[in-house]
C-alpha cells in the first residue's frame, strides 16, 4: 500500500462518509488523483462505495 492510500484510509477512519470534494480539501491532492486512488481502494475491497453514478 502506498502513501496516498494510507492517507485516504486514515481519513475514512476519522470521517467514514467522506466525499471526493472533502478529501481534496483535506489533502490538497488533485481531484483526479483522489478518484483514481478511491477506485483502487474499492477494487481492493478496502473501502466500500455507496450509490451509483457521479454521487457515488
Amino acid at each position: 500500500m502506498n502513501k496516498i492510500e494510507n492517507i485516504l484510509l486514515e481519513l475514512f477512519e476519522k470521517y467514514p462518509q467522506l466525499t471526493t470534494a472533502k478529501i481534496v480539501e483535506h489533502t490538497a491532492l488533485a481531484r483526479c488523483t483522489v478518484q483514481k486512488y478511491l477506485a483502487q481502494l474499492v477494487s481492493k475491497k478496502q473501502i466500500e462505495a455507496y450509490g451509483e453514478g457521479r454521487g457515488r
